[in-house]
């Protein structure tokens, strides 16, 4: 599971601004620059169809098109507006498990509205309310099927009064609480 405001779905040959934090999951499902796609001399760390990315609000049309290309399932903040954030979680869950034994969860910080969660250095509006959120992942280091969660694009020197700081420490604690 990818949580993030942005799909970081570009390659060199589709990006305009070249910039490498915007293709890390393109190359976890194996596509783009063929040195980061090898790292640790495995290609393609995460199977397209295993793949779910929640919360995305701010992507490019080439980005959309290599992850349907590839059947990655996205869920779009309008999405979560919808239908509510834990009908998406749940769904996302539902089809991971059902086609792989094992996954981790990706959270990069941007995936919050930045009201809540101002320090990343690409914050985009509009985000997921982090009070939605914690009760999806309470225990989840006690879930069976999860082997990792990591929390990414934290820039300290944004953080405002250490909002996004104090939101880290609560994601942790509720994340490690059974």
């Amino acid at each position: 599971m990818w949580f993030g405001a942005h799909m970081d779905a570009h390659t060199f040959e589709t990006s305009v601004s070249q910039a490498p934090h915007g293709m890390s999951f393109a190359s976890l499902i194996g596509q783009g620059c063929p040195e980061w796609v090898k790292l640790g001399g495995v290609g393609g760390k995460v199977a397209p169809h295993q793949a779910v990315q929640i919360g995305v609000r701010s992507f490019e049309a080439a980005e959309a098109a290599l992850l349907k290309s590839h059947h990655v399932t996205v869920f779009s903040q309008e999405q979560i507006n919808t239908f509510g954030l834990k009908s998406i979680f749940q769904s996302a869950y539902d089809q991971i498990v059902q086609t792989t034994p094992w996954f981790g969860v990706s959270l990069d910080i941007n995936v919050f509205d930045p009201t809540q969660a101002p320090g990343t250095g690409t914050p985009e509006p509009n985000g997921v309310d982090y009070r939605s959120f914690l009760p999806l992942v309470k225990g989840l280091a006690y879930q069976e099927h999860c082997l990792a969660f990591e929390i990414a694009e934290f820039n300290p020197d944004k953080d405002q009064e250490d909002k996004t700081l104090n939101l880290i420490l609560q994601l942790v604690q509720t994340v490690l609480t059974p």
